[in-house]
């Protein structure tokens, strides 16, 4: 498993992260991605969406957040 954490806020960065988890996940692990509620986070479930990955998206509670946290749990297809 591949845990990131708050790494989503760059757009530009997208297509080299997904790259080296691309080249670094064994096969059968997931990406397990924390994001603290920042626009980028909803662009990024439509620029994830069209590729090779399963998409488990759900957000957490947290009692000292006004906001959730969103999850982004990827499985390679």
């Amino acid at each position: 498993m591949i845990l990131g954490a708050d790494i989503l806020y760059e757009k530009e960065q997208w297509p080299f992260l997904e790259s080296f988890w691309r080249r670094h996940l064994s096969a059968g692990g997931s990406v397990l991605l924390g994001e603290p509620g920042r626009q980028t986070g909803e662009l990024f479930l439509d620029w994830i969406k069209p590729k090779p990955w399963k998409l488990d998206f759900s957000e957490q509670p947290i009692r000292t957040r006004p906001r959730p946290i969103r999850l982004f749990h990827l499985f390679q297809k």
